[in-house]
């Protein structure tokens, strides 16, 4: 009898802590994706209320130039050999092929560009809009692309590159704004923290779209040439 109870409460501890790694996984993924995949959030932590200030928030890229940066791995393939000694006894040599990676190469500068960005037209037949801005660049007369490939192939200086990457970024340029029209009107927004710590944010979120306006904005920037 007491090996019976023994085993019963080795597989009930068993299944409670499948059960618990089952709830420890759902709350991981429940946060993940409200953090990184739910538009909403980024915009929250964007809020700005009150007409001046959002047309001041959308109006700042305009003035400022794309930062761009580049980077470029270099590595080459060795082949390591290691030796154990296996169950028989034997001596065994056994051999890998591994990555190494010799420089990583980085440059940063700023694109010469005219903005060519429309007038910013608040809508403003809802309380709050919803704002999802763009970044469209027009490098048809611009050296930028030919000089980026111009320097990968300069700063090769092993066997293999990879990790070959570029980004064009306005740095004042929010890719999501809550706007507020007028200051205060929303004030039930600031309980969407509240919600997601009560798994109410999939409600919470449902209600926010049905009182939320969506707009699009796209910057458009036409670039010149950049020197290296």
């Amino acid at each position: 009898l007491q090996i019976g109870a023994l085993v019963s409460l080795y597989y009930t501890l068993v299944n409670s802590m499948w059960a618990l790694f089952g709830v420890c996984a759902c709350v991981i993924v429940y946060c993940v994706h409200l953090n990184f995949c739910v538009r909403i959030t980024y915009a929250l932590e964007n809020k700005t209320e009150g007409m001046d200030a959002i047309i001041a928030v959308m109006d700042e890229p305009r003035a400022e130039d794309p930062h761009f940066r580049w980077k470029v791995v270099n590595y080459h393939i060795e082949t390591q050999a290691s030796t154990h000694t296996n169950s028989h006894g034997n001596t065994v040599t056994s051999r890998k092929e591994v990555r190494v990676e010799t420089s990583t190469r980085v440059h940063e500068g700023t694109i010469p560009s005219i903005d060519q960005t429309p007038a910013f037209v608040p809508e403003t037949a809802v309380q709050a809009m919803h704002i999802n801005t763009r970044l469209e660049l027009d490098l048809s007369q611009s050296n930028y692309t030919k000089k980026f490939h111009e320097w990968v192939r300069a700063n090769k200086c092993d066997t293999h590159q990879d990790h070959i990457f570029h980004e064009e970024v306005v740095q004042s340029r929010r890719d999501h704004v809550l706007a507020v029209w007028r200051p205060g009107s929303l004030g039930w927004l600031n309980a969407y923290r509240l919600a997601n710590l009560v798994c109410c944010s999939v409600c919470f979120r449902w209600y926010a779209q049905s009182q939320l306006g969506e707009q699009d904005f796209t910057y458009r920037k036409k670039c010149s040439d950049i020197d290296l």
